[in-house]
């Protein structure tokens, strides 16, 4: 277990440092006992490493190497708590259960907590299952490797095939489900593996609760239909007598004295029903109530629109500054990448140069051995 007085965090280091440049760089301050480096995806790519020393005056003296920049970042150090120590292990048991990069292993999330890393080592994914399959048949099917505390199905119906997600009470149960990937069920090999998320737990409705809701919009429809036609008159409810019918006794004597222009019998209405006799009262009520409505309902729509054009420009404001962060971030691999030049090229010249001093001292070798070659032919020429 990490020691709080002598672990230090080191935050924003540069993708391009391994962990051999790391525990070099630290151990100038003191003796290391253990260091972790793992990526950090909130860092768009940086890393972190946790850093525990043999004493705590090594670790308060570590934390002056804050502000350090190597390659293209300035890495930031602190001192991490008992808490966090342990909840950062945890992490890190858990991600290890998961065989992809670091940089894809879905346990590894800024912000993530032990709870939910927990909970996505606890979930499945189950693919390429028969459309005709229900919950309670696959939790049947899974029910050999070990307690299942949620099922979700998921996919068309009107797919070849559908997808289900699974979240065991025990990781120990959700690595033996993994190990029935493979296997035949309703006649499709399924395909089982880790989960990158946990599972959205919605509110799900059954059937009595349907069934409420249904008798709900009936009572609802009934009260607005009463509530339409309660307006009409009931006095006026004699006058609705058609001419011609049964109940009236006067149909014969008038029928030969109809008037041209009118309606056949059997189909004329009174006339008082015509033009309906309407109260002042009642409809400036029905006026005031209407532009109450369309006060509410305009008021309803600018509403929507500010959320609308306020949710609009954060959405805005979010992409302008993730374009000055990948900006930034362009521009300092731009300036390290010009100093790596930079050095190689003062490199290339100091090689050349020494090339150069190589040429020179073997030119003045010769030149020196050929004069002496050229004395000695002499000394014998006078010789003889």
């Amino acid at each position: 277990m990490f020691n709080n007085e002598n672990t230090i965090k080191a935050t924003n280091i540069s993708t391009f440092a391994s962990e051999q440049m790391v525990h070099q760089i630290f151990e100038y301050i003191g003796k290391i006992k253990s260091l972790k480096l793992y990526p950090n995806p909130g860092l768009e790519g940086g890393k972190e490493c946790l850093i525990e020393y043999e004493d705590s005056e090594a670790a308060g003296l570590a934390l002056h190497l804050s502000g350090t920049k190597l390659y293209d970042r300035v890495f930031e150090v602190k001192i991490r708590t008992l808490e966090e120590i342990e909840q950062q292990k945890q992490i890190l048991a858990i991600s290890s259960m998961f065989n992809t990069p670091p940089a894809f292993n879905p346990i590894l999330q800024p912000n993530i907590t032990v709870e939910k890393a927990n909970k996505i080592a606890r979930t499945v994914y189950v693919g390429n299952l028969n459309t005709s399959i229900t919950e309670k048949e696959l939790i049947d099917f899974f029910s050999v490797c070990g307690p299942i505390s949620y099922a979700k199905m998921a996919g068309d119906v009107s797919h070849p095939s559908r997808f289900a997600f699974l979240e065991f009470a025990t990781i120990d149960a959700a690595k033996n489900a993994m190990n029935m990937s493979g296997s035949f069920f309703r006649d499709k090999i399924i395909k089982v593996n880790h989960s990158n998320n946990v599972i959205n737990k919605g509110f799900k409705k059954n059937e009595s609760q349907e069934i409420m809701e249904a008798i709900k919009g009936v009572k609802e429809a009934e009260l607005l239909i009463n509530r339409k036609y309660s307006e009409i008159p009931t006095d006026t409810g004699d006058q609705l007598k058609i001419v011609g019918s049964s109940g009236n006794p006067e149909m014969g004597a008038n029928l030969n004295d109809k008037p041209e222009g009118k309606l056949i019998p059997g189909t004329e209405i009174h006339k008082e029903l015509e033009k309906p006799h309407h109260s002042r009262s009642r409809s400036r009520s029905r006026s005031r109530e209407r532009s109450r409505r369309m006060r509410s309902r305009s008021r309803s729509r600018s509403d929507y629109y500010r959320y609308v054009h306020s949710r609009r420009d954060r959405d805005r404001e979010r992409d302008r500054e993730r374009e000055r962060d990948r900006d930034r971030e362009r521009r300092h691999k731009e300036r390290y990448e010009r100093e790596l030049e930079r050095e190689h090229e003062l490199m290339r010249e100091r090689e050349r140069e020494r090339e150069r001093e190589r040429r020179r001292r073997e030119s003045r070798s010769r030149s020196s051995s050929r004069r002496r070659r050229y004395g000695d032919r002499e000394r014998d020429h006078y010789r003889r």
